[in-house]
């Protein structure tokens, strides 16, 4: 919720978002209400796993407000490295993902060493869903995305192939990237243009190799691990890689 106010979004997965229903202040307080629901449930909990939960969460919400931070600088920059920017969602869908799985693994009363590597693996997931996100940005559909596509363009955002394009290109090539960004209205005939230029730039090759990377770290990360818990992580690391919106 409070994510769509910073980022003037007005759909979340096909539906208005409550700050385009309603308005910035309404957003703002649903957005706390919220908290205030979750630390309500937390605080129906009992037993020895509670601090361990507790900590957790709170480390989840306080990670992903430094990632956010992280990433409002951005807004700022030229140059980011793809290193910054995998720092950056580390700290965001990484630690939304790793902190949901780790207090579920707490609650089913899971090893340290369980806990630790299901804690890894969903780091990487996040990793994963967030660099295919900005992929399905500028190649899906609208119909499946929910929204319309080239909105992370038209707000300048940092996204993977955004990076990976700035790095390859030279002069003459930014500068075309550029006034696609500038242009009014990023519609389906810029968006056409700008594929074409990460053709040229062999930026579709490198994020697909870059997420298979990370799915065989994200699968070595459960090596470990055994039975149904193992089996289950692989199908989702599978549903994650083929999912369309």
């Amino acid at each position: 919720v409070h994510d769509d106010i910073m980022d003037n979004d007005d759909m979340r997965h096909g539906l208005p978002s409550v700050v385009a229903k309603w308005d910035a202040n309404t957003a703002i307080i649903a957005g706390d209400t919220l908290f205030a629901l979750a630390f309500r449930f937390m605080g129906m909990m009992t037993g020895e796993p509670f601090s361990k939960l507790y900590s957790e969460f709170t480390r989840q919400i306080m990670a992903m407000c430094e990632g956010q931070i992280y990433d409002m600088s951005f807004e700022n920059r030229t140059e980011i490295s793809t290193f910054e920017y995998l720092k950056m969602v580390e700290q965001k869908t990484g630690a939304l993902l790793s902190g949901s799985a780790t207090i579920g693994a707490y609650a089913a009363g899971l090893a340290e060493d369980e806990v630790s590597a299901i804690r890894k693996y969903f780091i990487r997931i996040g990793r994963i869903f967030q660099i295919q996100d900005d992929l399905l940005e500028l190649t899906s559909n609208p119909e499946n995305m929910g929204k319309s596509l080239g909105s992370d363009v038209s707000a300048a955002k940092k996204t993977y192939p955004m990076l990976l394009a700035w790095q390859r290109a030279n002069d003459a090539e930014k500068m075309a990237i550029r006034r696609i960004i500038d242009s009014f209205n990023v519609d389906e005939s810029a968006l056409e243009r700008l594929r074409e230029l990460f053709e040229q730039l062999r930026v579709w090759k490198q994020v697909t190799s870059d997420i298979q990377n990370e799915r065989d770290e994200a699968l070595r990360d459960i090596r470990t691990l055994t039975g149904e818990l193992r089996d289950t992580l692989i199908t989702f690391t599978e549903f994650i890689l083929d999912r369309k919106r």
